[in-house]
């Protein structure tokens, strides 16, 4: 009986040291964290945080990566992030940031003043596109540089740091708006990036692991896009408010986050069930309406709406001589000149004032202020300039003289198709919105563009689509939308494209959907799914772009549909950029007129809206200091932009994702995005082999 019970006993020992060896924490060091399988969201290829606001899917990663001076709880409480203090001095109007001791980039370098000044003045250039723009209008003389009115430059915007981690901020005069300065500032669009890093690679820094660092609880340690293994990981930024004797998960818990993007969202749902994946912040198309058990829904502060180009000349266009250059080297006493001459086509479809009388007063920009017979070229400008080339082995200076020739031609066969009034409200009445929301399941029909979760008020007790309407039709209107084409012939002659991001299965369906229903109404249009470019970097390494967001701050799209992201928690922030001055559109800082003088003219927002009813509206709320007032504008505001229809709304997005129950303390922030700093999946060691392989 005893020797039976000492069996028993070993055994038992046995038992419960294999069970150690399975569940008990590495003392060898090599044990850093738990090493989390998690499908995020779709995939991202461009992690700048000023581009996250057009598409939902970037702002689920770039605010794991990147923190702001400040974030905002659940509640509307605004705590402090990098920043350690803000400190207001009414007398000069002015405040004084500084910069938590001891905030680290993911290198190991600090987070100094510098990165956050270089910040604000990247956005504020007048050569940079950046809607951004006007929610630092407050800043003393910052609009005046964007959109270059007056002699202002750049060093003259009211920033400076005043030491290594102390930024002073001097506002116009009679803001008095302190706090809420403060709210904007908790924008992850906001959030500090350094300037080496930029501008030593502006197009590309933020799209790879070697070029990058991050301010964040995280920082992207892999990203693969070869289609067998393509995926990223995430890796605990081990510098985040962290020293280097402190315990490594002092600030953040897990160690990787490993997102494989080679499965199928229906798949990644199987591995979630079968306890190998433990987050999922995507539901597969097909498995929406199924009643998936512990699934968390709330509102996003996104909506995919459909941007239309108006600026664009849809049809056909004549060919012609362009960007042709002549020239020709003589030497004269061993002084060596050059001439060129320069040949450029002015396109003229036709005046602006037939132009208005016949698309209904449309806004349209005249591309020349001079006319030429389109059959010769005609000298349109002439100047000198010094160049230094190398002629014959030698570096010889030259004065070139450039002659510009411009040629004016008419094309006959092309239409600003969206530039005209009846097409976009056709567009916009043609979608049954409820339909594909009711589709989609996780969303709500738009009917408005200001999305759900962006506050009314400054004490969050409602939001702005609390107060406000539905402006647009949220079902489907076919035959009304055909009457209004009715007066527009030929409408197969002038066919576009609406672009989806191939990778975004919900934007693919919505787009399926309005194309269908735009043929149906007799609109030449094609559905094109866009794939990511993979190019070669400035560092020969692949680089990865996002061709809906280039083509859309390079004006070249014609349809596209985006997720329109609050930047931040006010109305002001979404609605503001359709204002021509407070459009954050680029500046062409060498353009001339006929006299050789620059000339420096803002763009207006990138769809080509421009509306003087809707700017004055805009204004009257920037010049507010009363937040009901500023409210009530902001509604208006939103009416006459859904009148015009610049851009259309199609659902309000909704977050759905799962949690598993073996993943706790994961957390959801105001903004909509989820928070894994301190997130701990219950017996980790026990998938490290399995995860590390993988």
């Amino acid at each position: 009986m005893i020797k039976r019970l000492i069996a028993v006993m070993l055994c038992l020992v046995m038992a419960l040291a294999m069970l150690a060896s399975c569940t008990t924490k590495k003392t060898d060091g090599s044990d850093k964290g738990a090493i989390i399988n998690m499908y995020l969201t779709h995939e991202v290829y461009d992690f700048d945080p000023i581009y996250a606001y057009k598409n939902d899917s970037a702002l689920q990663l770039v605010d794991l990566m990147f923190s702001s001076l400040f974030n905002i709880t659940d509640n509307g409480k605004v705590e402090n992030e990098l920043a350690e203090s803000y400190v207001v001095d009414e007398e000069t109007n002015s405040v004084l940031i500084t910069i938590k001791d001891g905030t680290y980039w993911s290198d190991g370098i600090y987070v100094t003043a510098n990165d956050f000044v270089y910040t604000v003045k990247r956005i504020l250039n007048p050569e940079f596109t950046c809607e951004l723009a006007s929610l630092l209008f407050d800043i003393k003389n910052a609009r005046a540089v964007k959109n270059a009115t007056g002699d202002y430059y750049v060093d003259d915007i009211g920033i400076d740091a005043v030491g290594e981690r102390e930024v002073r901020i001097t506002f116009e005069d009679g803001f008095t708006d302190y706090d809420g300065f403060k709210r904007t500032l908790a924008s992850p669009a906001l959030a500090p990036i350094r300037e080496e890093l930029v501008e030593n690679n502006p197009i590309d820094w933020a799209k790879k692991p070697g070029t990058m660092a991050c301010s964040g609880p995280f920082m992207l340690r892999k990203l693969t896009t070869d289609t067998g293994a393509k995926g990223l990981i995430l890796e605990r930024n081990a510098r985040y408010f962290r020293e280097t004797e402190d315990k490594l998960d002092k600030s953040v818990t897990p160690y990787r986050i490993v997102v494989d993007y080679s499965k199928t969202a229906e798949e990644q749902y199987e591995m979630y069930q079968n306890g190998e994946l433990f987050y999922i912040g995507n539901i597969a198309m097909s498995l929406r309406g199924n009643d998936i058990n512990k699934l968390v829904v709330k509102d996003s502060m996104s909506t995919a709406a459909i941007y239309l180009n108006q600026n664009i000349c849809l049809g056909k266009k004549e060919d012609t001589k362009d960007n042709e250059i002549i020239g020709s080297i003589k030497e004269d006493a061993g002084i060596k000149t050059r001439t060129e001459e320069y040949y450029y086509t002015h396109y003229n479809h036709m005046t602006a004032e037939e132009y208005a009388a016949k698309y209904n007063n449309a806004a349209y920009t005249e591309k020349g202020n001079v006319e030429f017979n389109k059959d010769n070229y005609a000298l349109y400008n002439t100047y000198k300039k010094s160049v230094t080339e190398d002629i014959g082995g030698t570096m010889t200076d030259i004065e070139v003289t450039v002659n510009e020739y411009r040629w004016t031609i008419d094309i006959p066969d092309g239409k600003y198709l969206f530039a005209i009034d009846e097409v976009r409200q056709a567009l916009s009445k043609s979608i049954d919105r409820t339909a594909i929301a009711n589709a989609v399941v996780y969303a709500k029909a738009a009917g408005a563009v200001v999305p759900n979760g962006v506050y009314n008020e400054e004490k969050y007790k409602k939001t702005f689509r609390d107060n406000g309407s539905d402006y647009i039709s949220l079902s489907a209107d076919v035959d009304g939308a055909r009457s209004l084409l009715a007066s527009i012939p030929d409408l197969a002659d002038y066919p576009f494209e609406l672009t989806v991001r191939a990778e975004d299965e919900v934007h693919c369906y919505i787009g399926e959907k309005v194309v269908e229903v735009w043929k149906s109404i007799g609109f030449n249009v094609t559905l094109v799914k866009v794939e990511p470019f993979v190019s070669l970097g400035a560092d020969k390494t692949e680089d990865t772009d996002d061709i809906i967001t280039e083509a859309l701050w390079n004006r070249t799209y014609q349809a596209t549909l985006v997720d329109i992201v609050a930047p931040t928690v006010s109305a002001f922030s979404v609605l503001a950029p359709f204002a021509t001055e407070f459009a954050g559109t680029g500046i062409n800082m060498t353009a001339k007129d006929e006299d050789g003088n620059y000339v420096y003219k803002i763009e207006g927002h990138i769809t080509g809206y421009n509306s003087e009813e809707f700017n004055a509206k805009i204004e009257a709320a920037y010049a507010s200091d009363d937040v009901a007032e500023i409210a009530n504008l902001l509604h208006e505001a939103e009416q006459i932009l859904m009148g015009d229809l610049p851009v259309i709304p199609i659902i309000y997005n909704k977050e759905a994702y799962l949690v598993s129950k073996e993943l706790s303390k994961v957390k959801h922030s105001i903004i909509g995005t989820r928070i894994f700093t301190d997130a701990k999946l219950k017996d980790y060691h026990k998938y490290i082999v399995e995860e590390t392989q993988a």
